[in-house]
């Protein structure tokens, strides 16, 4: 696996403490260096069901609150006065919410994602739960620290790569399609054998920090987020295998439906979602992107095929039958905020 073209911020600005930067180190040596350079004040460590044992000996301190987080950010707000630091272990939830948590508080954060995705430790903004309400809310800068010895998916960390390509792809062919303003984004060099493991973590963290630059993050985030409220224990490998299979049979023998219009409607009430929010193309849009599609679409194949012929030359590729699987979630995802799969919907291909 090798790193991502994109411009590397300089070393010592990284590293500063307080702006995010990543280092790999056990998780209690990571606390403890953290807690070195903090001052006085209780200290609150919060963790998920499945990573409270990261940082369990630090949550032995006498001065330690410890906190197994249910999903709701008032439980942290709820601690005692005197927090003086913050500590987080786990997924991009408990992450989020701490960082949201010590920003609010103005305390100093350390977080230990429990994925190499690193989902929830470089965004400067993120969706939190508070009194049982989603917000959108500013985090706080928080030092990260990973241990590569912890128990997380490789095969999640390297498909997110993947899925960030398509992302790129995505709003590329958005902006040819006249849906998004056209924007150059760093090209990212896909790996095909096994991949070093903090090479790919640092991969992901360079990632992630363009995103939070303003790079893209695609619909395949929001296809990976809606397989793992559905219990999927590989969203994101699952969001990356059914949208390349998507766009490359759009390309490959898509044709726009001329007389056929979408249920807006009745798709919106299956997906859940309010109907008020669906975008229809007016028949002028429709025209131009139809045109548009046959312009593209050699162009477009070529470029999934260089994404799937390094996806099927990789480790975690495995072939598997689509008949097998459910693909509700798929179909419903421009419901959901689709991208390019709302186009696909809009041409009356996507059922």
């Amino acid at each position: 696996m090798q790193f991502a073209e994109s411009t590397v911020r300089k070393k010592n600005e990284e590293e500063e403490y307080g702006r995010g930067g990543l280092q790999f180190m056990a998780a209690q040596e990571g606390a403890r260096q953290f807690l070195s350079g903090c001052g006085a004040g209780k200290i609150l460590v919060v963790s998920d069901s499945d990573s409270y044992k990261t940082l369990s000996q630090t949550a032995l301190s006498p001065k330690a609150l410890s906190l197994v987080y249910d999903g709701d950010a008032l439980a942290l707000f709820s601690m005692p006065d005197g927090v003086g630091s913050v500590l987080a272990a786990g997924g991009e939830d408990v992450l989020r919410a701490a960082r949201y948590f010590a920003g609010v508080r103005r305390v100093p954060c350390a977080v230990f994602p429990s994925s190499g995705t690193l989902f929830g430790a470089f965004e400067e903004h993120g969706e939190v739960t508070l009194c049982s309400e989603k917000r959108t809310v500013p985090l706080a800068a928080a030092q990260i620290y990973f241990d590569k010895k912890g128990s997380y998916s490789l095969s999640e960390a390297y498909a997110q790569v993947f899925l960030t390509a398509l992302a790129r792809f995505e709003a590329q062919t958005l902006a040819e399609f006249g849906v998004r303003a056209k924007a150059q984004y760093p090209k990212i060099k896909l790996g095909t054998g096994y991949p070093d493991q903090a090479e790919l973590i640092a991969q992901n963290a360079a990632l992630r920090r363009e995103e939070r630059d303003g790079a893209p993050v695609g619909e395949g985030r929001i296809l990976a987020r809606l397989h793992a409220a559905d219990g999927n224990k590989r969203p994101v490998y699952r969001a990356f295998t059914e949208l390349i299979a998507l766009y490359y049979a759009f390309f490959k023998c898509g044709k726009p439906r001329k007389y056929f219009i979408c249920d807006y409607a009745a798709r919106a009430k299956s997906a859940g979602t309010p109907y008020c929010a669906t975008v229809v193309p007016t028949p002028q849009e429709y025209a131009v992107r139809s045109l548009a599609l046959e312009k593209i679409r050699s162009q477009k194949l070529f470029e999934l095929k260089e994404i799937l012929q390094c996806w099927q030359q990789g480790p975690f590729f495995l072939k598997q039958a689509a008949s097998l699987l459910d693909l509700k979630r798929l179909k419903f995802l421009p419901e959901h905020g689709g991208g390019l799969s709302a186009i696909i919907r809009d041409f009356g291909l996507l059922g």
